[in-house]
């Protein structure tokens, strides 16, 4: 889970005296509307602070029901996917130093708003709170709006909530067990639907060396060396997938580039499909995407050999080594 901390005193985690948890939640529609609350000349998602004896996700469906009337199920809420941590001196001049925690939420619902479910504080219906639907498409724009705004806490807000949606975990379509795209989508992170699979792209870069372009994760993802792929966001092929993530994670523009096919297929996990093309990189021209790798070189065949017998690579790029390997001794 990403996260961003603001600890301007330099405040450690022993120096506080305390800490609250909120919980904020993206509420989005089948149209790819947020709901929002307008209040006290901002705008802001809705959400608020973990009661005793609450869970996260308890607290998420009371303020949603008792803010927008709408009842929602755990099904309809996804694991938190951002989280902002607040080291506060003096928090509202008490005297305690206060850890202050926003987890950020994504719960997917066609349910309309229902006034007469609603119960809002005092405080709410003094800065007049109403709900209002801004497009996910020019969400970002509509919130920048409110950066410049005369109040303070309204700049804080707006800025919070665009970077979290910023990290909101990108939209990808299913496929069925044959490989074919359906209408169904799921989000980084959720739970694939039974008889739905996500798919894998992976692209093999040879050079006329015939040397192999290979990567290696950061540790927190494995720490591995493998081929560059990953999932196709929503609306891309497997192709335009593939372009993206050399893009995204060598810095290089492959889109013009002539890929073959050479695997594809689905394992009852994920539909897959592999790509083999022929291309000179200078190493010196990569810049490698650093939340993602720490290294990229070239390995000979006998190098990636070893690195099988040795066990530095996974059971899916050995399995994608293989492959390749069945391939070109076909060509």
């Amino acid at each position: 889970m990403k996260h961003k901390i603001f600890n301007e005193d330099n405040l450690k985690d022993e120096d506080m005296d305390g800490s609250v948890v909120r919980v904020k939640a993206f509420i989005i529609n089948n149209n790819d509307e947020v709901i929002m609350a307008s209040s006290n000349g901002g705008v802001q998602l809705i959400g608020g602070h973990v009661e005793d004896g609450e869970s996260e996700v308890e607290t998420l469906k009371r303020e949603i029901l008792e803010e927008a009337g709408i009842e929602v199920s755990n099904e309809e809420i996804s694991n938190v996917f951002y989280e902002v941590r607040h080291y506060t001196k003096n928090y509202y001049n008490s005297g305690k130093n206060v850890l202050s925690i926003i987890h950020y939420y994504l719960v997917h619902t066609d349910k309309s708003p229902n006034l007469e479910k609603v119960h809002r504080t005092s405080q709410e219906k003094r800065y007049a709170f109403e709900l209002k639907y801004i497009p996910l498409d020019s969400f970002e724009e509509v919130l920048s709006e409110y950066l410049n705004n005369d109040k303070e806490i309204n700049r804080i807000i707006a800025a919070e909530t665009i970077e979290a949606f910023k990290n909101i975990p990108e939209l990808r379509d299913l496929y069925d067990i044959n490989s074919n795209k359906t209408d169904k989508t799921y989000r980084k992170g959720d739970k694939v639907p039974e008889g739905y699979y996500p798919m894998v792209v992976m692209v093999v870069i040879r050079n006329s060396k015939g040397e192999f372009l290979m990567q290696k994760r950061v540790e927190s993802k494995g720490g591995d060396w493998g081929v560059t792929g990953g999932h196709p966001k929503s609306g891309e092929t497997p192709i335009e997938g593939i372009i993206t993530e050399v893009k995204e994670e060598l810095g290089l523009d492959f889109s013009n580039e002539n890929f073959i096919e050479y695997d594809s297929g689905c394992d009852g996990k994920d539909c897959y499909k592999m790509y083999f093309v022929t291309k000179d990189v200078d190493i010196n021209d990569i810049k490698i995407q650093e939340e993602e790798l720490t290294e990229v070189r070239w390995f000979t065949m006998d190098e990636l050999k070893s690195m099988v017998d040795s066990g530095e690579l996974n059971e899916d790029q050995i399995a994608c080594f293989n492959k390749v390997c069945d391939f070109l001794n076909k060509k």
